[in-house]
């Protein structure tokens, strides 16, 4: 099994977020549909993809988007380190 540091992008009204996921997984490929699956899951079942799309989803009529924002492999370590960067002020 690999690791792989997935994030997802949610812009809900004039706000814009960002959610880090570390992912164990097999391959990319693997990790790349647990994440879509993620991002189509966000706000429960009522995702509408988005045209031309396999990876970015609407909610709530369109009031919400939510969509893969990127992935690769990373380490729990890296992955740790990234995420104390991140958030330590």
């Amino acid at each position: 099994m690999k690791y792989f540091h997935g994030r997802l992008e949610e812009i809900n009204g004039e706000r814009e977020y960002s959610y880090d996921y570390l992912i164990k997984a097999k391959s990319l490929e693997e990790a790349s549909q647990r994440l879509i699956a993620e991002a189509s899951g966000f706000y429960g079942t009522d995702a509408m993809p988005v045209s031309g799309t396999d990876d970015a989803f609407e909610f709530f009529n369109g009031e919400i988007f939510v969509r893969v924002d990127s992935i690769g492999q990373t380490t729990k370590a890296q992955f740790i380190k990234h995420m104390l960067q991140k958030y330590e002020i």
